[in-house]
């Protein structure tokens, strides 16, 4: 949680989501990925020493190591997964699920990452297994259906 791993060695990377966003993008033709799991939306200008907790901060980070380990900006793709509402408060509307998602895809879009797939919102958590030099990402739901991006 709150972390990112970038590898270029074929590895299959695996987290666990609730209401955070676990996000894997794959430059598939250097085989090299990464998969994030961020907690929050945004630092909010905070000084972090936790760079994987927020979206804003993990996936300009994420980025930036793939390229130096030899990825291109313009063939990195992202499939993201969670974002769950895991509590029902109905006097308030808020959920932080729905926040994350929400700027992982703004960041993504900002960098000009494509989106190829997506498992996100609902009420269950979700178990993540993400194949780093193809992009594939595997999710198993605490309701025990999987389904493949």
């Amino acid at each position: 949680m709150a972390e990112f791993r970038v590898v270029n060695n074929g590895s299959v990377l695996v987290t666990t989501v609730g209401s955070c966003v676990a996000i894997g993008l794959v430059d598939p033709e250097a085989g090299i990925g990464a998969l994030g799991h961020v907690m929050l939306p945004n630092h909010n200008g905070k000084q972090t020493e936790i760079i994987g907790k927020y979206a804003d901060t993990a996936i300009p980070a994420m980025i930036k190591e793939m390229e130096m380990k030899g990825a291109r900006k313009d063939r990195i793709k992202a499939k993201i997964a969670g974002g769950a509402k895991m509590f029902n408060f109905p006097s308030n509307s808020f959920s932080i699920g729905e926040k994350n998602i929400e700027a992982v895809r703004k960041i993504l879009k900002e960098y000009g990452i494509e989106v190829l797939g997506e498992d996100v919102g609902e009420n269950y958590g979700r178990t993540i297994e993400f194949h780093t030099s193809t992009g594939r990402m595997v999710i198993k739901k605490a309701n025990k259906v999987l389904k493949e991006l």
